[in-house]
């Protein structure tokens, strides 16, 4: 006699639909903005580290104003 209980393909296919659903409901909710944000830190190589890239930014920004480049201030840059 054989047992009775669901077959391992059942349970498989369960456990994909779970999973599509929860990688879903994170879609819908913004929950990849995070992810690419960091994944972005990552490839331009500041780690996540934005201190060290908005220094960068305003080192930038403070040398372009000097030679009359810069048309805006986006960083809040104190260049004195």
């Amino acid at each position: 006699m054989k047992a009775q209980g669901l077959s391992m393909s059942i349970l498989v296919v369960a456990a994909i639909a779970v999973m599509v659903l929860l990688v879903l409901g994170v879609f819908f909710t913004g929950g990849f903005r995070a992810i690419g944000t960091n994944m972005m830190d990552f490839i331009q190589g500041t780690g996540g580290d934005k201190a060290s890239a908005n220094v960068t930014n305003c080192n930038v920004w403070c040398m372009n104003n000097k030679t009359g480049m810069a048309q805006d201030n986006p960083y809040g840059c104190d260049c004195t």
